[in-house]
């Protein structure tokens, strides 16, 4: 069975939604919790900069999934055995 490209494209929307989630709100509590108070001492990055992390790692799995996809698609259409009558592939 080929997955067809808008229920890939779907999946990889889902994918990059989850991993987005995943990555980006535990460590923005953790950020949050690591400020420091009212005292001179050396600050860590800011509560945002998880949703920027999260974000990069979001597209890469958008496109790593949908590399995936289009590899097995690929790999599908030449190696079909699926034949007509006249012996032509049907892809």
């Amino acid at each position: 069975m080929i997955v067809r490209g808008k229920v890939a494209l779907v999946i990889a929307d889902v994918v990059a939604f989850r991993v987005f989630l995943g990555c980006s709100v535990p460590s923005y509590y953790q950020l949050v919790e690591h400020q420091p108070g009212r005292t001179s001492e050396v600050t860590s990055f800011p509560p945002s900069y998880a949703f920027v992390i999260g974000g990069w790692f979001a597209a890469l799995s958008f496109v790593a999934v949908c590399v995936i996809f289009l590899v097995i698609r690929i790999l599908m259409a030449l190696f079909s055995r699926r034949k007509t009558v006249s012996g032509t592939r049907i892809i």
